[in-house]
């Protein structure tokens, strides 16, 4: 079995968009750090350094920024694929990979759009596939 959940369904699914979260702004910082470190080194070359890293450092925290806040954006909007193995279910959304093991599977019930699967500690999970 492996299969696509539709879009409007991955995006209703997950955590809300937030574009000041931890990870987000933790992703920021660390961009915004390799762009000064860029900008350091390409500057080491110039005779003024002064005054053209008062000219170009700039662009690291926008540079940083505006990269993370895209990489989220393009993640967040990703639809979950669904797969199956010999160990599990896997599920997988942009660069988060799931794996659920066959044993703690207690049982599952077919629904309109989607199958769900309920776990050894009544906890359960929908997984959704297209209408054809």
């Amino acid at each position: 079995m492996k299969w696509t959940e539709p879009w409007v369904k991955s995006i209703q699914n997950q955590e809300k968009y937030s574009l000041i979260s931890k990870g987000v702004l933790i992703s920021c910082l660390i961009w915004t750090l390799f762009f000064v470190f860029l900008a350091l080194v390409s500057l080491l070359t110039k005779d003024d350094f002064i005054n053209h890293l008062a000219k170009t450092i700039w662009i690291a925290p926008v540079g940083g920024f505006i990269l993370a806040w895209g990489m989220y954006t393009i993640r967040w909007l990703s639809p979950v694929k669904i797969d199956s193995g010999p160990k599990g279910i896997i599920r997988i959304k942009a660069d988060n990979i799931t794996s659920i093991p066959w044993e703690l599977i207690s049982s599952y019930t077919f629904i309109v759009d989607g199958i769900v699967f309920k776990f050894t500690d009544d906890s359960e999970i929908t997984f959704y596939y297209r209408k054809i």
